[in-house]
């Protein structure tokens, strides 16, 4: 029996460190292999995607990004209409604010027309109807704007809305902003006339008593004369004498004299013998 020569293999059931034999390397512990193949390959195709020219790459479609509406939160033009207001009674925002019984915060958030920053629904109908008081103007048309800012936000309406309702039912459908407008200037100049009508009412009573007392003291003087006995010691001689000149006053003239029909017993001091007789 012939034996080959030669190293012995090891036997099969036990186990040996592998010995790296001459002229050869030994393999990279993280050899690229089927198991680790998939965590490799996101990393291969990003960098062959990188890789590509910009201009076969397509743009990216990106969402819409959908602007707020500034019409909810803010209104240039309401805030001019009560900087205006201001500037016409020449008023700081503090004297103002005194007279509305409110702060200056809430008058710079109206002369701003931030609506966010607006008190309360009934507390902004108060100030908004004082301040056109104080200017003699209709505030339905300020309200109509503001109310339109609290639907647009979505804000509660609450008793402003139950306000818009009551306010609808009293005046006319047709009834426009500038209509209203238009009556609010009106009822002024209607209250003004009455009381112009009643001072010069007022005034004119005093005058139509002396012309009387006049009348009455050359037609009837010893009526006129009995009614000034009842006046105090104090006021009976001035209002004589003030008579007695309104009467001389009033008197016709003849042949260059002023006759005066009087009670000769009540003009007793025009009878006394004098130096001169």
């Amino acid at each position: 029996m012939r034996m080959r020569e030669g190293p012995v293999p090891p036997p099969t059931g036990a186990r040996f460190p592998a010995q790296p034999t001459a002229g050869r390397s030994p393999l990279p512990p993280q050899a690229t292999g089927p198991a680790q193949l998939p965590q490799k390959l996101p990393q291969f195709l990003q960098g062959r995607v990188s890789q590509r020219p910009a201009q076969n790459q397509l743009p990216v479609p990106v969402a819409p990004q959908v602007a707020p509406d500034p019409f909810a939160q803010h209104d240039v033009q309401l805030g001019k209409i009560f900087a205006n207001m201001r500037a016409a009674m020449k008023v700081s925002r503090e004297t103002i604010a005194r007279r509305l019984a409110t702060t200056g915060h809430v008058i710079e958030a109206l002369e701003t027309g931030s609506v966010s920053n607006f008190p309360h629904h009934r507390e902004t109908a108060r100030i908004v109807r004082g301040y056109c008081e104080l200017l003699k103007l209709d505030p339905e048309p300020i309200l109509w704007r503001i109310r339109s800012h609290y639907h647009a936000s979505g804000l509660p309406m609450g008793l402003l809305a139950a306000e818009t309702t009551t306010t609808a039912k009293t005046q006319p459908t047709t009834q426009t902003p500038a209509t209203t407008q238009r009556t609010g200037r009106t009822r002024p100049e209607g209250r003004r006339r009455r009381r112009r009508s009643s001072r010069l009412m007022v005034l004119s009573v005093p005058v139509a008593v002396a012309v009387t007392l006049l009348v009455l003291a050359q037609a009837a003087p010893q009526t006129v004369y009995g009614a000034l006995s009842w006046l105090p010691g104090r006021v009976q001689a001035p209002a004589r004498q003030s008579l007695d000149v309104l009467v001389t006053a009033m008197a016709p003239t003849r042949d260059g004299l002023r006759w005066i029909e009087i009670d000769p017993q009540l003009r007793k001091g025009d009878k006394l013998q004098t130096s001169r007789r």
